[in-house]
């Protein structure tokens, strides 16, 4: 079982905001945690596409 940590959280949300990221990717979602942080890092003009495997 994995799932995000805060302190990963925190580091994922600063790197796509260093990167200034307008598209992101997530590949299964256990409780959505880094969905959520992936949602809020990218601007409103910003793509997500999720992928449940």
């Amino acid at each position: 079982m994995r799932v995000t940590t805060p302190d990963a959280g925190h580091v994922m949300t600063m790197l796509l905001s260093l990167v200034s990221a307008k598209k992101t990717t997530e590949n299964g979602v256990f409780n959505g945690y880094s969905f959520l942080l992936s949602l809020v890092s990218i601007p409103e003009d910003g793509k997500f596409c999720k992928e449940m495997l």
